[in-house]
């Protein structure tokens, strides 16, 4: 691997345009997944940007911890370059200037998948 904190490096790099998700993912639950396999369906392929944080209650996975989740989930794409997950930093805000040929985009999903809280899955809750 090129850089010895992403987990997942698609032989050869990862190639062409790929939407980025970027989150605790703590822990990675349905919800990301469905969000995910949104672009996935489209024919997209995604980056998945885990934050660094240190571990807590509010963090109590490992970034390997996380990957690994998206990993076992994700099985079928992880052929070719049409999935990427890497670390972080613990950032703060997204900034961007004009034109800078890319785009924020809202993905919104069913009312059930938006209700679901990682803080409630941590909890027992969820």
């Amino acid at each position: 691997m090129a850089n010895e904190k992403i987990i997942v490096e698609p032989e050869g790099g990862a190639t062409g345009e790929h939407s980025m998700f970027i989150g605790r993912f703590s822990p990675p639950h349905e919800g990301h997944f469905k969000l995910m396999q949104t672009v996935l369906d489209e024919g997209g392929k995604i980056f998945i940007a885990i934050r660094d944080t240190p571990l807590s209650d509010k963090d109590p996975y490992t970034f390997e911890q996380r990957a690994e989740k998206f990993l076992e989930h994700f099985k079928d794409y992880l052929e070719g370059d049409t999935i990427a997950i890497g670390l972080i930093p613990n950032i703060k805000e997204v900034c961007y200037g004009r034109r800078v040929g890319w785009a924020v985009r809202q993905i919104n999903l069913d009312e059930k998948t938006e209700a679901i809280s990682a803080t409630k899955i941590r909890k027992g809750n969820g």
